[in-house]
């Protein structure tokens, strides 16, 4: 979905981008993300757990994120430089991608600085941070949990009204797409939604319903429908916009169908139906496993090809089927020779040296959080500094 919607302008997507705000994926992404970490991490009661978390975390996206970072650097920082860097601004904008603080400026020019699709795991970054947290207090505050999440979300939306915000994705100051979309106190709302369709996943009274492999089938073609209904609301949201309030539009259109994909999420974690069974056959799990290494060179791929794109739309289909091939070999590439790697690397070195640390619950957090909170009160001083 990210890569049809951002490779549309050069080759199109059949209708589909026009039709549909396929920037949704990463909503997908978040509700997914949120899932998968709660039913393979239930509980960090154990000694060490959560630095040990914490640390898988960061050899997950950090390795292949400084890669990209430098292979974007490399390709196309010449293009634009003024752009992204500039004196000191410029230095601490690269400082704040590399630590993945970048989505706490609510500016285009930060959240998508460098390799721009990395914002994404900014918002990561501090869910991880957040969800030993939200597992601890899980099983006796999940209200008050969510009620603080929903009333972060409502109170951005508010504001986005009030002030009038534009929706405009090209603005350059404090827009919705800053405030709304990049935003991680309102995105870990989807982070958080998934970890409740884990819990639901897990409970046990739910794996006693059955059906048959047509009912699995049935069950599975009318889940994709409503996600594809879904987002085909979403790419007219001019009556919720009516409604709520322009902010509340904008936000449906582009994060607004978690609901949704919690639904596709707890059905094919469930189902036995033929399509649960295609997804895990040995190809696409692979596509699966090289799909965040898709993620991070998409982006780099058509910036690099983007001032040649009216002679690459001259080729149509072969081209864009060239352009296809060139993404998944890189990403192939990239998780066999960066991603998977580096993190067997770093968490086989990490349980040689701290196989029997002990630690504080909170101290586990206070190098982290000290940090960000350095890096994005410097950043937020330097963006006011330079303005005036």
């Amino acid at each position: 979905m990210i890569v049809l919607t951002h490779a549309h302008p050069i080759f199109g997507s059949f209708g589909i981008a026009d039709a549909a705000p396929l920037g949704q994926g990463v909503s997908f992404f978040f509700v997914l993300s949120g899932f998968i970490l709660a039913y393979n991490y239930r509980d960090f009661s154990r000694d060490g757990s959560i630095s040990r978390f914490l640390v898988a975390r960061f050899a997950r996206v950090w390795p292949l994120h400084l890669v990209t970072c430098v292979i974007w650097i490399g390709l196309i920082f010449h293009f634009d430089r003024e752009t992204y860097f500039t004196g000191e601004v410029g230095m601490i904008r690269l400082i704040s991608n590399l630590t993945l603080t970048q989505s706490w400026i609510p500016l285009k020019v930060w959240s998508l600085s460098f390799n721009g699709v990395a914002w994404s795991i900014s918002n990561e970054m501090f869910f991880y941070l957040l969800f030993p947290l939200f597992i601890g207090m899980w099983s006796k505050h999940w209200a008050k949990l969510f009620f603080v999440a929903t009333a972060a979300l409502v109170a951005f939306l508010w504001a986005g009204n009030a002030l009038q915000l534009k929706t405009s994705d090209y603005y350059e100051g404090v827009s919705l797409l800053g405030t709304v979309y990049f935003n991680p106190l309102v995105r870990v709302f989807e982070f958080m939604f998934g970890i409740f369709i884990a819990k639901v996943f897990m409970t046990p009274a739910i794996h006693d319903f059955k059906a048959s492999r047509f009912g699995w089938l049935y069950i599975e073609l009318m889940t994709l429908g409503l996600v594809v209904a879904a987002m085909l609301l979403a790419g007219n949201p001019g009556r919720i916009a009516d409604t709520f309030g322009t902010s509340v539009g904008y936000y449906y259109q582009r994060e607004g169908i978690w609901l949704f994909w919690g639904l596709l999420i707890l059905v094919f974690a469930l189902s036995k139906g033929p399509i649960a069974a295609l997804l895990s056959t040995k190809p696409l799990v692979f596509l699966g496993e090289i799909s965040f290494s898709l993620y991070l060179v998409h982006a780099i791929l058509i910036t690099l090809i983007e001032p040649h794109a009216e002679a690459i739309k001259q080729y149509g289909l072969t081209g864009y089927g060239l352009f296809w091939i060139v993404a998944l070999v890189s990403s192939a590439l990239l998780y066999k020779g960066v991603e998977d790697p580096c993190r067997h690397f770093i968490m086989n070195v990490w349980d040689r040296r701290h196989s029997s640390v002990r630690e504080n619950f909170l101290a586990s957090y206070k190098p982290a959080a000290i940090g960000s909170a350095a890096l994005i009160v410097l950043a937020v001083a330097v963006v006011h500094l330079n303005r005036f």
